[in-house]
């Protein structure tokens, strides 16, 4: 057979008898098997290293671990559906000029801004804060010539939101609106404290109104 070609000089294939012990000689088939390949360095440093679980003792995780350890402990989604997903799709329902759109998407974003800054909107859906950022962006420019309850009960068809609880929103939203322009005119009109002599001096103090509410022109 063929181990007779591959067996070395003088050795009969089978098994082969020495002094104090017999030597097998390949088994049938062998050079038919697939070749052991050596194995890669990610897979030598599994078997290594076993997986240790993130934030155990010894652990070292890398930065994407942590991030998600950090996540999970407080319970946050990334992933989460937020007001300002649904501003192009509300306004690509309405019938706006085309030279009013950008502005009434610049005063809703602002609205949006002033809403994540108080906690009182925590309890209305991200759906009805877009629509009720924009319902009041729309009056307050006079960008349609619709009546307030038309635009609420368009608004409302649209996102499928009742409306009743959608004008409760963008009634809070104006208010909140008014007292940030409020606090920011008091904030603005009184006088800056005088910096103690020979200290470093200070910028103007940050209120907590969004960026461009004290801009907007109703």
């Amino acid at each position: 057979g063929l181990c007779k070609h591959f067996a070395p000089a003088g050795v009969e294939t089978g098994s082969v008898r020495t002094p104090g012990r017999e030597v097998q000689s390949p088994p049938r088939g062998w050079w038919l098997r697939p070749p052991q390949l050596p194995k890669g360095r990610h897979q030598r440093r599994r078997e290594r290293a076993p997986a240790t679980p993130v934030g155990a003792p010894g652990s070292s995780p890398a930065e994407e671990d942590w991030e998600v350890l950090v996540l999970g402990k407080l319970k946050w989604d990334l992933a989460a559906v937020i007001a300002h997903d649904f501003l192009a799709l509300i306004l690509h329902r309405l019938s706006l000029p085309r030279d009013r759109q950008a502005l009434v998407k610049k005063h809703a974003q602002t609205f949006l801004a002033l809403c994540a800054t108080d906690y009182t909107f925590a309890m209305y859906p991200p759906s009805m804060i877009a629509t009720g950022s924009i319902g009041a962006a729309v009056q307050g420019l006079g960008a349609c010539s619709m009546s307030g309850d038309e635009l609420t009960e368009l608004l409302a068809g649209i996102t499928g939101t009742e409306v009743d609880c959608l004008r409760a929103c963008q009634e809070q939203i104006e208010a909140a609106l008014r007292e940030s322009l409020r606090e920011a005119a008091q904030t603005s009109s009184s006088p800056a404290p005088k910096a103690p002599r020979g200290s470093s001096s200070q910028g103007p103090s940050q209120t907590s109104t969004p960026t461009d509410v004290t801009a907007i022109h109703l």
